[in-house]
């Protein structure tokens, strides 16, 4: 007894030392080595043939990360209860495994520690510690009421075609797999390409993206605002006017691009060519589900596709990428600098300082890595095998956790594979993130300043 006491009592020390982003980073990786163990048992595999450690390692990354980049195809080499593994792993990637651990704890009637506060404040980018618990409980229930009224209106068109059990079970699986836009599906390697002209699933589908991407503390503003009349933050007005601006001008490039394309939209009727621009658009920003082939579409088409996905969601959602709030804090502070304007300015709001510099780091980082991730696969890969454009826009998916793919995933040898790996990782975390939980903290005393100096900008 003693001994275990004395093990308690080093591991809380330990916990104690860890800070809250490299417990968040913790936590992930100890959710990705348990799907692992899972899915490589011989009960996860379709036919009793378990996976290699290597592709369940992938397929629970991909899944934790909500990325929907895979290396098998699910449908055939996931048994059912393969499929709820992967299932449970998408929810709790979605959600982050905190706000699952808070359902845990509020089942048992355990109390939620500070130390673990502060981590889903973190995880929820959240402002303060007041309110965390409320928050987190009415996040669990709207992700369930949304998910649950997707899979209804899923089951109105999957139970006809594969049967009642089945069909209820593929309803509830890609209404997780939208909201959380984790992009992975079951029903085949063509994705949902079989359903482009079906507006009913299409709509469903893209209404599942929009809600897990725009961000739960947005939709909660949206029903606090309608409830109490009150006018919506400056956070939620940036979110929906910047997501539907990106939706909409995606949509009418991608038509421009696509529309006489007959590997893509060129075969369909008017109003489905329509639906799959929107669908594209929609599907870019972190969702990774397709109705188009990705490997067909035009060369302007990938490089749009590659920007959206680029900038992703929106913050405190299921979606990674650069977020829509960075990109327009970026947008703001490159007014400022040319208007020559001390503060940033934001819809007669003056933004908080260091926002800006926040915004630039987590900018610059994803490049820099989208760029190395990007000549280390052209480097891996045989010459000739894969053009430059598929490469960057497969880079690009993993970092931003989107999961689309031009079928250069399946190409790559086992090498290229791990650096996806890590690159699905440090997207669902987030760069900023990763690269705090790897510092090491310098404390310089408030009172002194090093001397000023200038190099030459421009």
């Amino acid at each position: 007894m003693n001994t275990l006491f004395k093990i308690r009592a080093g591991l809380k020390a330990a916990m104690a030392r860890i800070s809250a982003v490299q417990k968040i980073v913790l936590g992930f990786l100890l959710v990705i080595a348990l799907g692992t163990l899972l899915l490589a048992l011989p009960v996860s595999g379709a036919g009793g043939q378990p996976l290699s450690v290597f592709d369940a390692c992938f397929t629970s990354t991909s899944a934790v990360c909500v990325t929907g980049l895979s290396v098998i195809d699910c449908s055939a080499r996931l048994s059912f209860f393969g499929q709820v593994v992967l299932l449970c792993l998408i929810q709790i990637g979605g959600l982050g495994f905190m706000t699952v651990a808070v359902l845990f704890f509020t089942m048992l009637r355990r109390r939620v520690s500070i130390s673990e506060r502060l981590v889903l404040q973190q995880a929820l980018n959240a402002d303060g510690l007041q309110g965390l618990i409320r928050l987190t409980r009415h996040v669990l229930l709207m992700t369930f009421i949304i998910e649950l009224g997707g899979a209804c209106l899923l089951a109105i068109r999957f139970i006809p075609v594969y049967g009642p059990k089945r069909g209820l079970f593929y309803s509830l699986f890609h209404a997780v797999s939208a909201f959380c836009n984790a992009g992975f599906d079951i029903i085949g390697a063509r994705s949902l390409m079989d359903f482009s002209g079906d507006w009913l699933i299409c709509l469903t589908i893209m209404a599942l993206i929009v809600l897990g991407g725009i961000g739960f503390i947005v939709i909660q503003d949206i029903l606090q605002s309608m409830r109490q009349r009150k006018r919506l933050a400056l956070h939620t007005t940036v979110v929906l006017i910047t997501s539907a601006c990106l939706t909409v001008l995606g949509a009418v490039l991608i038509g421009i691009a696509e529309w006489n394309n007959p590997a893509t939209l060129g075969s369909l009727a008017c109003p489905e060519r329509m639906l799959g621009c929107v669908f594209q658009s929609v599907t870019t920003r972190t969702a990774g589900f397709s109705t188009i082939d990705q490997a067909a579409l035009t060369p302007a088409s990938q490089l749009l596709s590659s920007l959206l996905m680029f900038i992703g969601a929106s913050p405190a959602s299921t979606g990674g990428g650069l977020k829509t709030t960075t990109l327009v804090a970026l947008i703001v502070m490159v007014r400022s600098v040319i208007r020559n304007q001390r503060d940033v300015h934001l819809m007669h709001r003056r933004l908080a300082e260091g926002l800006g510099a926040r915004a630039l780091a987590i900018f610059s980082t994803m490049i820099a890595w989208t760029m190395a991730v990007t000549l280390l696969l052209c480097l891996i890969c045989p010459a000739g095998s894969i053009t430059l454009g598929r490469v960057i826009y497969e880079s690009i998916s993993a970092l931003c956790t989107v999961g689309l793919s031009c079928g250069v995933t399946a190409m790559v040898p086992p090498v290229g594979k791990a650096v996806l790996i890590i690159t699905m990782f440090i997207g669902r975390v987030g760069m900023l993130t990763f690269m705090l939980a790897l510092a090491t903290p310098k404390n310089q005393p408030a009172s002194i300043r090093l001397p000023e100096d200038r190099i030459l900008i421009g």
